[in-house]
C-alpha cells in the first residue's frame, strides 16, 4: 500500500491494542470514527500502541461502548538503535509550546524534559503544570498519530533546569547566542555515544544560574540570525539527527 492510501486511513493511538484484543473502548476515538468520520462496518483503521506496534484492521462490528475489529495485518517496527535524542525545552507559551511539541514529535525525537526556565514568560509562570503536561502529551499522541511515528516520545516535566540535567544522560549540547560558544559546524559524534541531551532556552534567554550549570564545550551556537525559542529546537534537532546519519 502507498503512502498516500496509508495517509487516508483514519489512525489512532491504543496502547492496549493487541493481536488477541481488537477492540477499541477509547470513547473519544469511538465518538471520532463514528460522528465525525461516519465509519461503517468494513471500514479500514488503523491502531498503534505507541511502542513501535502497528495493526491495520477492518471494522467488524460497532457498538455504543465498543468497536470490534478485525485484523488485517499487522507489524513492528524496530527503532533505530544509532542515538537517543533527549530534549531538554523550556517551558514557552502555550501557543509556542504545542507548536514545538508537534514538531520534535514528528522529526523523531526519543524524549521531551520540559523545565521551568529562570525567565519564563510571567503568563506562564502559575500556569497548571500538570494541566500543560497532558496537553503536551495529547500534542504527542496526534502528532503520532498523523505523522506515523509509531513512537510516541517519552515526557517529563521539571522544576527547573538545574533538576532536569540530574536526570540527564549522555552527552549535553546546549544551544546559545554567546560568541565564545562553539559554532555547531565543528560538532563531532564521540565513539560509541548512545544518548543526547539538547537544551534551548526560552524567550527572553537563559539565566546567569542556567549558564553556570554548563561546561564551556557543552556549549553552541548556530551561524544564523538569532532563533526564536520555537524555531532554534526544530532546527537543531534535524542538523543533529544528520550528523549522527539518523535522518
Amino acid at each position: 500500500m502507498n503512502y498516500n492510501a496509508i495517509m487516508r486511513i483514519p489512525r489512532f493511538y491504543c496502547p492496549d491494542i493487541s493481536s488477541e484484543f481488537l477492540e477499541i473502548h477509547d470513547q473519544k476515538i469511538i465518538h471520532h470514527l463514528i460522528k465525525v468520520l461516519r465509519a461503517r462496518q468494513g471500514q479500514s483503521v488503523v491502531l498503534f500502541d505507541g511502542n513501535g506496534k502497528t495493526f491495520e484492521c477492518e471494522i467488524k462490528e460497532i457498538e455504543k461502548n465498543k468497536i470490534k475489529l478485525d485484523l488485517l495485518d499487522s507489524h513492528t517496527s524496530k527503532k533505530k538503535k544509532i542515538i537517543t535524542f533527549n530534549f531538554f525545552l523550556p517551558i514557552l507559551k502555550r501557543e509556542s509550546l504545542i507548536s514545538v511539541a508537534t514538531k520534535l514529535a514528528e522529526l523523531g525525537v526519543d524524549k521531551i524534559s520540559l523545565y521551568l526556565p529562570d525567565k519564563v514568560d510571567q503568563s506562564m509562570a502559575k500556569k497548571d503544570f500538570n494541566k500543560l503536561t497532558e496537553k503536551v502529551t495529547e500534542t504527542l499522541i496526534l502528532a503520532c498519530s498523523q505523522s506515523g511515528n509509531n513512537f510516541i516520545p517519552e515526557l517529563k516535566f521539571f522544576n527547573n533546569l538545574k533538576e532536569a540535567l540530574d536526570a540527564k544522560g549522555g552527552r549535553i549540547v546546549m544551544l546559545d547566542t554567546l560568541p565564545k560558544a562553539t559554532s555547531l559546524t565543528a560538532y563531532n559524534p564521540l565513539q560509541n555515544e548512545s544518548n543526547v541531551s539538547i537544551v534551548t532556552g526560552c524567550e527572553s534567554g537563559y539565566s546567569d544560574a542556567e549558564r553556570k550549570l554548563f561546561k564551556k564545550d557543552d556549549v553552541y551556537y548556530l551561524r544564523t540570525n538569532i532563533l526564536r525559542a520555537e524555531t532554534a529546537p526544530v532546527t537543531i534537532l534535524p542538523m543533529l539527527k544528520l550528523i549522527y546519519k539518523d535522518i
